[in-house]
This record gives structure tokens, C-alpha cells and sequence, in this order.
């Protein structure tokens, strides 16, 4: 199957300067020319800077991408960042507290409904965002959620539970068993597979990664696309069951054949 897709990650729409304005035309202008070679448009977290706003700016900048492609939202996909989030020092301490923890993994999966409503509470702004602009609900209580479409299927990962605190870098914790119940959602037939999140892999904390990458090679991930690092890399892994290709870009074009 072929797939034709952009990706585009770390917008940080609140900068508003010559050099933004001019790089920002300057896409819009290159997705138009090649809009026949996209069909699907994810967007991988970081539209605000720092907790900004979603403003008519940042709507009218989306909404001129998704014109430039010819494409409707029906065929647009979103994961928040960490700069779409506002940080808050209550939350910081909850998320020292579950770091602190002699295991982080199963610290983060048992925690009460309570704590992680708080914790969850610094992403409502991108919640209320999506909601308006997508014109549904953002699973958040789910935290992780699958997307059916023609021939594949989006695992969309929200890595931003602890993101909006301090020293969190290479300690990203995703909450693996709502990863889990997401992953239930994914048929067991021959459709491909994409997942998108913030994140790289190797921002994701010790306790977490190689059961994440379990979960990928489990439920057949063939493509995992990220952003956050702000430099384009590309690497595949592999094991006995599955191979993953995985793409840290902040903008790329591409043709996937499965």
C-alpha cells in the first residue's frame, strides 16, 4: 500500500518574527506546489511555545496548511508537545514523586485517579484546543488512542503525562498499560500500523523504553513519527517480529510502501 504523508513538528507558533513569517509563507508555498504527493498530514506536538495560546493565528496558520494540501481535517492527526502544555508547580511535585520512585514504571501505571486527573489537568488548553479545532473530544482519560483509516491505522501516544516538569528530559514516562488498552484497538489483520508521539525513543525513561519498544514490535508498529529534538533523524529497530521505522523530523515529505 502506498501512503502519501507529511509530518510536521514544533511549530511554536507563539514566535512571530520576520524570519518565522517568511520561513512559515515559504511552506505553505512548497505544500501547495506538492500537494498531489500528500494525502494525510500529522502534526507531532509543540503548536504552542511555552504554554502559549491557541490563537486566530495559530488557526489560520493550520487551516492555510491543511488549504495548501487540499486536504480536510478528516485527514489531519495530532499529539500535543511539551510546549503545549502550562506547567504548574503542583504538578511538578507529582511528577518528582513518581520519578523519585524506586520503579517509575510501575509507580506511573498505579497511580490514583485523583493524581492523575492533577497531573493530567496543565494539558487542557491543547484539550480545548483539539476539541475546537478537530471537532471532537480528545480522549484524554484514555491518554492514548487508535485512529481507523483506509488501509491503516494511527496509534496516537500522548509522552506529555510528566513532560511539562522540571528535569524531565531522558525520564519521559507514557503510561504503559493505557498504552496497552490503547493497543487493544488495533486489528489483528494485514493494515499498517503508524504511530505518532512528541518524543523520541530515547527521551523515554530507562523503566519504560524496552517495553514500549515490546509494544511496538507486539502490535506491529511500522512507522513511528516524533519531534521535540528539533534535528531529522531516521533509524529502524528490529527483532524477531517486527521492524519499526522511526522518524525524528520537524518537516518531511514522504512516500511509504508497505
Amino acid at each position: 500500500m502506498l501512503i502519501k504523508w507529511a509530518q510536521l513538528s514544533d511549530i511554536h507558533h507563539l514566535y512571530n518574527n520576520y524570519e518565522t513569517t517568511v520561513m512559515r509563507d515559504n511552506l505553505i508555498e512548497y505544500l501547495h506546489n506538492i500537494q498531489d504527493e500528500i494525502d494525510w498530514l500529522f502534526i507531532t506536538g509543540d503548536i504552542a511555545h511555552r504554554g502559549g495560546s491557541y490563537g486566530p493565528e495559530t488557526i489560520s496558520f493550520l487551516d492555510s496548511l491543511l488549504e495548501s494540501i487540499d486536504i480536510g481535517k478528516q485527514h489531519l492527526f495530532i499529539v500535543p508537545g511539551n510546549h503545549d502544555l502550562n506547567r504548574n508547580p503542583m504538578v511538578d511535585r507529582l511528577a518528582s514523586h513518581i520519578l523519585s520512585a524506586p520503579n517509575a514504571k510501575d509507580e506511573v501505571n498505579s497511580i490514583d485517579s485523583g493524581t492523575f486527573e492533577t497531573i493530567l489537568s496543565i494539558q487542557e488548553p491543547f484539550f480545548r484546543f483539539y476539541k475546537e479545532y478537530m471537532d471532537e473530544e480528545y480522549p484524554k482519560n484514555a491518554l492514548h488512542f487508535v485512529k481507523r483509516c483506509p488501509g491503516f491505522n494511527v496509534l496516537h501516544i500522548n509522552t506529555c503525562l510528566i513532560a511539562g516538569s522540571k528535569g524531565v528530559e531522558g525520564k519521559i514516562l507514557i503510561g504503559l498499560s493505557k498504552l496497552y488498552e490503547a493497543t487493544k484497538h488495533l486489528p489483528k489483520d494485514n493494515t499498517i500500523n503508524i504511530a505518532i508521539g512528541h518524543h523520541t525513543i530515547n527521551c523515554i525513561h530507562n523503566d519504560e523504553r524496552e517495553s514500549l519498544l515490546n509494544r511496538f514490535s507486539d502490535s506491529r508498529i511500522d512507522l513511528y513519527m516524533n519531534g521535540h529534538v528539533h534535528k531529522a533523524a531516521y533509524h529502524n529497530e528490529s527483532d524477531n517480529y517486527n521492524n519499526t521505522q522511526m522518524f525524528n523530523i520537524r518537516f518531511s515529505c514522504c512516500r511509504s510502501i508497505f
